[in-house]
């Protein structure tokens, strides 16, 4: 029986002994690093720190996003991957099906990030006594509550006669002792010594009875180190457990809660008394900014001149090509009333002539017929055929005349007319151009107005207090809104698409 207890008593110390020193290991791992470094490596190890997108609408996401490049962390990627098994294999689940291998990286260098943790820290003020405190609190609670339900046991036994005194108050536990023992005197207290006694004791195991004091005291050692073997154990899990909670900083903490909620509270006073300094930072501001704020509305207002200037340009150009235009017109006209005429003209010509035939063909049958009527009719046809041929002469004159005269207008006309055209082209060329330089001085003016926006934005500045704590742990608190900064709208000012001060008569 003696070898029996020594074995079970041998296996003991060395269990104890080796969660002992694996809980050291640990701890001893988790003290080299730094606080922000250990937290840093818990992040690491969690796949929401992957799989939860960032807030892209905080001012500091969106700054990191913007400068962030996968690219030119390649060299850091691959040593992380090589350090942390865990980050690979969470890179080889996640990219591609359920994020982007980007944000994977985004997200990490974000979130894993020492220094910005360190940062979020000293914002948040949570301090670390609490969570030491309370870790004091509980070893010291347990101590007592096992030094209590040990004090009732050694009570209970002098009730019953036995003398025995506790082991574990105010001392070292049994096992301790003993392990600081050397081999010889183990075997002169307990009595292992003696290889044939035990043997012998072996057979009779069962029918063994402690009846001196000294059994009696050894078998209430074994049994305090069997029951002090099995608390120490769940105390080194509570301990790590408690331990890993206060390190994450657990949200359903009442302690944090509370430190949480006064954090928030002072960051709303600390916004009210911001806003009480307002009037004072933005007139500051305004003085800062005054200088270019006017050279924009300076280059602003010679902008719209010359836009002006130009479009007044452009309409006269208009009058001229429509004055052209027309004068084109009207030649056209006078050029068609014209050919009408000749027209008309070259008609009576061929009517005069058709007319004398058929008097000289009347004044040759006269001569042929004889007698005086004949002559006399005669006579009268001949005087009609010498005032047609009269006229004939007068209107061939005429005809000349207003032939060469149309002709001359006619090649007058097409002068004009080219002339009228090339300045027609001439001044649809210039109308491109000047709408072309309208349409540029335009944007010129859209960017000038964006810039004295962006400037009197800035002469503003957002005096709103940076959240340090998720809404979502917090239902209670005084919310502060951000002061805005709006346009005050002139009546000068345009509401057409331009943006420009002529209303909507542009090109």
């Amino acid at each position: 029986m003696w070898s029996a207890l020594r074995r079970d008593l041998t296996e003991f110390v060395s269990t104890v002994t080796e969660d002992a020193a694996a809980a050291l290991n640990n701890i001893d791992e988790n003290f080299d690093l730094s606080e922000e470094e250990a937290e840093a490596l818990r992040r690491l190890k969690l796949e929401e720190t992957y799989s939860t997108p960032l807030n892209e609408d905080d001012a500091e996401v969106e700054h990191f996003l913007n400068a962030f490049n996968v690219e030119e962390k390649s060299d850091e990627i691959n040593m992380n991957l090589e350090k942390h098994d865990m980050l690979k294999t969470y890179l080889e689940e996640l990219v591609p099906d359920h994020v982007g291998y980007a944000e994977f990286w985004q997200r990490y260098f974000y979130r894993c990030d020492p220094e910005r943790i360190m940062v979020e820290w000293q914002n948040s003020s949570v301090e670390e006594e609490g969570p030491m405190n309370a870790i004091g609190h509980f070893l010291g609670d347990a101590v007592k509550a096992v030094s209590k339900t040990l004090a009732e046991d050694d009570e209970g036994k002098a009730m019953d006669g036995n003398k025995s005194s506790s082991f574990f108050s105010g001392s070292r536990p049994p096992f301790v002792m003993n392990t600081a023992l050397s081999d010889g005197d183990d075997n002169e207290e307990l009595g292992w010594g003696d290889e044939e006694d035990d043997d012998d004791e072996e057979e009779e195991e069962d029918v063994v009875v402690f009846k001196d004091e000294e059994k009696e005291k050894l078998k209430e050692e074994l049994k305090q180190a069997l029951e002090e073997r099995d608390l120490l154990q769940q105390t080194v899990q509570m301990q790590k457990k408690q331990l890993l909670e206060l390190r994450c900083a657990s949200e359903g903490s009442s302690e944090i809660k509370r430190l949480q909620m006064q954090l928030f509270e002072r960051e709303s006073e600390l916004a009210a008394l911001k806003l009480g300094q307002l009037d004072i930072s933005v007139d500051q501001h305004a003085v800062d900014g005054a200088v270019d704020v006017k050279e924009l509305k300076d280059e602003l207002l010679q902008t719209q001149l010359e836009v002006s200037q130009q479009q007044k340009e452009l309409e006269a150009l208009r009058s001229a090509l429509s004055e052209k235009e027309t004068e084109v017109s009207r030649h056209l006209d006078d050029l068609s009333k014209l050919s009408k005429q000749l027209e008309e003209t070259q008609n009576v010509v061929h009517a005069l002539q058709e007319e004398k035939k058929n008097l000289l063909n009347q004044v040759k049958d006269l001569q042929e017929g004889g007698g005086p009527d004949n002559e006399i009719q005669l006579h009268e046809l001949q005087n009609q055929i010498q005032s047609l041929t009269m006229e004939k002469n007068g209107l061939e004159e005429t005809l000349q005349m207003t032939s060469a005269d149309v002709e001359a207008r006619i090649t007058q006309m097409q002068e004009k007319l080219t002339r009228a055209i090339e300045s027609a082209d001439e001044a649809n060329q210039e109308k491109e151009e000047v709408s072309s330089a309208l349409n540029d001085a335009k944007r010129e003016i859209d960017k000038l107005e964006a810039e004295l926006n962006s400037a009197r934005a800035q002469a503003r500045p957002d005096t709103s207090p940076v959240r340090t704590t998720s809404p979502d742990t917090i239902s209670t608190g005084v919310k502060v809104d951000s002061p805005k900064v709006e346009k005050v709208r002139s009546k000068d000012d345009d509401t057409d698409d331009w943006g420009d001060d002529w209303g909507d008569d542009g090109v």
